[in-house]
């Protein structure tokens, strides 16, 4: 998996396996779900994420928005 901008994904696991089981699968093209842990304490000055649950399309998302390449 490779992704060197923003991507956007859910607290919650059902939210993000609806869209998993909504993608379709074609030639190289797969499915992925990943589980991302993030320590917030080390990321103190910089927030590599944003909760943008009050800006989604979706209600009951959880969406959070986050940022590839940060150390």
């Amino acid at each position: 998996v490779v992704n060197s901008s923003l991507f956007s994904t859910s607290l919650d696991r059902n939210v993000s396996m609806s869209f998993l089981k909504h993608t379709p699968v074609s030639g190289r093209i797969d499915r992925v779900l990943l589980e991302i842990e993030i320590d917030i304490g080390k990321y103190s000055y910089t927030h590599p994420f944003a909760d943008i649950s009050h800006l989604s399309d979706i209600p009951n998302e959880s969406e959070i928005l986050f940022m590839m390449g940060i150390p």
